[in-house]
């Protein structure tokens, strides 16, 4: 079973020769590595010369973590999907035990395993994330859905079979943070997702990574209200009542923390586009749809923003 592992890298060059290096030297060899250069100005394209013709190079202007991966798989070959992030690495055994786990369950759309955490120099921060995963295996949906973006796993944990992948659209673009989490959600609407609880790679955490962790609130708002709007209509479906409340109630909270950051960035078109959905999901709260709407419009007809304290409706956080 030919396995393609997808790296996309963005001035990757201190992290990417030891990611690379734990590609190369898995025990299950039968693979492809593809890796997309998101517009690098460092010296990240030439360390990848160093590697051809072992892997295979694409060149793209920068646009974005979720437009490389889409790319890469785009002209893979393989019929499992292992996504590897340039500043992460796999333990030797990795793709092999998910290469067994996947032939096990031939049902199964995607799997992941644990990590241990690492700091930018390679020491070990958490020897495992065990037992925050543990209890998501099999019909994950529910616990998606409650876990929001903080108790999900990475894309280097995870291998997925490329059909289910390109049926759930791939990443979706123009996610600014937690692109992946739209991803699991797509496909845990569609069938099974496994959990194998053995440490098989390491996470980094540095500095540029906390950074965008800790200052970008919008960016995840966004993320997960994407994110869960691009399953609504299957979750509708389901005849799981506890999942629909659940479900409405985190649409909901979304679409109203969205909104929140939407309107301190001035950004009405987003406001009002998070309003109407949290007005559809709680009728009695219509003001918000109408204030992010006279707000909108105001903006396009005299260019500057509605006036309001960002506290005077109930969708303010």
């Amino acid at each position: 079973m030919l396995v393609s592992v997808v790296i996309p890298v963005y001035n990757g060059e201190r992290y990417l020769a030891a990611c690379l290096e734990s590609v190369l030297k898995q025990t299950y060899q039968h693979f492809e590595v593809i890796v997309v250069d998101d517009g690098s100005t460092d010296g990240s394209r030439a360390l990848l010369a160093m590697y051809e013709p072992r892997v295979r190079v694409i060149a793209q202007r920068n646009s974005g973590v979720s437009a490389a991966r889409n790319l890469a798989v785009a002209s893979a070959q393989g019929e499992l999907i292992a996504f590897l992030d340039a500043d992460d690495m796999w333990d030797n055994g990795k793709l092999a035990a998910m290469v067994d786990l996947m032939q096990a369950h031939p049902r199964c759309l995607a799997a992941y395993h644990s990590v241990r955490l690492i700091d930018a120099d390679g020491t070990i921060t958490l020897a495992s994330d065990a037992e925050d995963n543990r209890w998501m295996s099999g019909d994950v949906l529910l616990g998606l859905v409650l876990g929001r973006t903080s108790n999900c796993f990475s894309p280097s944990q995870a291998i997925v079979r490329r059909g289910a992948f390109v049926s759930a659209g791939g990443f979706t673009l123009g996610i600014r943070q937690a692109e992946d989490y739209g991803l699991w959600l797509k496909l845990a609407a569609k069938g099974p997702i496994l959990y194998l609880c053995a440490i098989l790679g390491s996470y980094r955490r540095h500095a540029a990574s906390v950074s965008i962790e800790a200052n970008n609130g919008f960016g995840r708002a966004h993320g997960r209200f994407a994110a869960l709007v691009s399953v609504r209509d299957e979750v509708a479906s389901r005849p799981d009542e506890q999942l629909r409340r659940v479900f409405r109630d985190e649409l909901l909270d979304a679409a109203r923390t969205l909104g929140w950051f939407c309107r301190q960035q001035a950004d009405w078109a987003g406001a009002y586009s998070a309003y109407s959905v949290a007005s559809e999901l709680a009728p009695r709260e219509i003001s918000l749809r109408l204030l992010a709407k006279m707000a909108h419009f105001n903006s396009r007809r005299f260019g500057s923003a509605a006036g309001g304290s960002e506290n005077d409706d109930v969708g303010s956080r």
